[in-house]
């Protein structure tokens, strides 16, 4: 699970922070920023074969926790919920999970 996940509130300036968690975002709406760390993760994930992941954002599920640029959505950041999907289209190659649409049907 990539979970608890969000966006950094640490400023750039707390080194010890920036140097263990390189090109973390600090807002998913500038895709552009966020999108190599998103890569890198989504990358490992695939490489390391992983059968099951799961993206949570903790600024994404409760109001008051909604932070702006911390949401990840198809409306908000079609951009990275884009190479989430296309990761997940890799991982079930990688696997040889066949679809659900080319699966058998139940036996008559």
């Amino acid at each position: 699970m990539v979970g608890e996940l969000g966006c950094s509130t640490f400023p750039p300036e707390n080194k010890q922070v920036w140097a263990e968690t390189p090109n973390y975002p600090t807002s998913f709406t500038d895709a552009r920023t966020a999108l190599p760390w998103i890569n890198k993760v989504l990358n490992n994930v695939v490489n390391a074969g992983v059968q099951l992941s799961y993206w949570w954002s903790y600024q994404s599920d409760r109001e008051m926790d909604q932070v702006e640029g911390g949401v990840l959505s198809l409306e908000k950041t079609p951009e990275i919920i884009i190479v989430i999907a296309e990761a997940n289209k890799r991982l079930k190659r990688k696997l040889g999970v066949m679809s659900t649409a080319h699966m058998p049907g139940p036996a008559k």
